[in-house]
């Protein structure tokens, strides 16, 4: 049981970095996160850090052959969960930061837009080696 857990590990092992990367990011305060010049910089940045935050979490799935539906639903639900808690722990743990539903907004549909691309590139990707019958795995180095 602990191997398996241990092989969980190493397959999230880039998912759980940019997860801690979030954590630190999310801990910073306020005043010294700089600030970018156009409206809502703030929320496009919620939104890209989660994506990318789901977009590793079900690469990792995808490489390791484990993308099952149930997999998928799990990781979308955990990384949404996850920036709920970041928002909590800025609003009771962290110094100078403050829960806003708009960020928790942000990361969740930033997860969601993860989730298409990602499905997007799955059926794309079966249907050009189902088309071509070539796939990466295939190919030959020249």
């Amino acid at each position: 049981m602990l191997f398996e857990s241990q092989k969980y590990l190493y397959i999230f092992r880039y998912a759980l970095a940019w997860a801690f990367i979030v954590l630190i990011l999310s801990g910073l305060p306020g005043k010294s996160i700089p600030t970018l010049s156009f409206h809502a910089e703030d929320k496009v940045g919620h939104f890209v850090v989660y994506a990318i935050l789901n977009f590793l979490s079900l690469s990792a799935l995808r490489k390791h052959r484990k993308d099952t539906f149930i997999n998928v639903s799990l990781v979308v639900i955990a990384c949404i969960a996850w920036g709920f808690c970041m928002e909590l722990l800025q609003k009771y743990v962290f110094k100078d930061r403050s829960f806003d539903y708009m960020d928790a907004l942000a990361n969740t549909i930033g997860v969601l837009i993860a989730l298409l691309i990602y499905v997007f590139l799955k059926i794309f990707g079966k249907q050009s080696t189902a088309t071509t019958g070539l796939s990466y795995k295939n190919s030959k180095r020249v």
